[in-house]
């Protein structure tokens, strides 16, 4: 069980009152006092946790293993068809980057048909930095209408508001609200189509206001685990966007400093991901149409390795690969 601090569980205000009263502060203290585990339960918090569900060699080879592509070519190639499903992808860069407008792209592009490479299914946006843009979401979907129209010569009625209608997305403000959900809401989400990516944008700018390296590391392992469980259970693929930081000098956050660009949250984040993207600047290049050319780079693949890049570009109708 993640010894994780009962502040930032989404907790109603009797139920802190209980805890506090009985000089609760973390989960492991509760699993001894049968009036908390009361308090915990009354919540809607069952504790031991539940047990991992199993599934069959059967059930597991019958779910859906299309990947959901990014619409970068090179980096479709790299990820050996898109962001891999059951699996937790992570995303990092500095600021202008490009990691929000991939996260929103590959949203958009898991409602692709099948019939033209997609996964066919609809998508959860969690936001915990602002207000969704959904005027920037309209842009991608309506690229992505107007792609399929060419490809199919007219002969699709998919829209951008076929897109827009399959797209969920949830507002998390605090650590708590994110927990709450990723480990309750998003399971019992029903879709039609099923949900085939969840993005969480981003998890380090909650974490970076817990103040103790220990309770930011517990809040963490929380979250991930409910992501994971999430994506063994029901089989979509997550995206987690990260922050940057320099390691070896400068400012933790911010990125300041003569110090090694790395991705934030430390190396224990490595361990909870499958596929780790780094993405950063293309050296000043520009492709073609004079984009700003951005660069990808596989730092840990889904067999452990690294490896490969792939440039890209940010436009009104999305992200692309960059024509150089």
């Amino acid at each position: 069980m993640c010894d994780l601090p009962v502040c930032y569980l989404p907790l109603p205000p009797p139920c802190v009152r209980s805890l506090s009263h009985l000089d609760i502060s973390h989960l492991s203290d509760a699993s001894s006092s049968p009036p908390a585990l009361s308090a915990l339960h009354s919540a809607g918090i069952a504790l031991p946790p539940a047990p991992p569900k199993a599934l069959s060699a059967l059930e597991l080879a019958r779910r859906p293993q299309q990947p959901v592509v990014t619409f970068v070519q090179p980096l479709d190639e790299l990820l050996a068809g898109g962001l891999p499903p059951c699996a937790i992808t992570e995303v990092s860069g500095p600021p202008g980057a490009g990691k929000t407008a991939l996260a929103l792209q590959c949203c958009v592009n898991s409602t692709l048909p099948p019939e033209h490479g997609g996964a066919g299914g609809a998508a959860v946006f969690v936001s915990t930095r602002s207000q969704f843009d959904a005027a920037r979401a309209g842009q991608i979907a309506g690229g992505l209408a107007r792609h399929i129209g060419v490809v199919s010569k007219g002969r699709s009625d998919f829209s951008a508001e076929t897109v827009l209608s399959r797209l969920h997305v949830f507002h998390c403000g605090t650590l708590a609200s994110l927990l709450s959900c990723v480990a309750a809401s998003l399971p019992a989400l029903e879709t039609d189509p099923p949900v085939r990516l969840v993005a969480v944008d981003s998890l380090s700018f909650l974490l970076r206001g817990v103040p103790s390296n220990t309770e930011r590391a517990l809040a963490l392992a929380a979250i991930m685990e409910a992501l994971n469980k999430l994506s063994r259970d029901s089989g979509p693929a997550v995206l987690v966007v990260n922050d940057a930081t320099v390691k070896g000098g400068g400012d933790e956050w911010a990125g300041e400093g003569g110090g090694e660009v790395v991705p934030a949250l430390g190396e224990a984040m490595a361990g909870m991901v499958a596929t780790r993207i780094r993405l950063g600047e293309g050296g000043g290049q520009r492709d073609a149409k004079g984009c700003e050319v951005r660069e990808a780079e596989i730092i840990k693949g889904v067999m452990g390795g690294g490896g490969g890049r792939a440039c890209f570009v940010v436009t009104e109708e999305g992200v692309r690969g960059a024509k150089l």
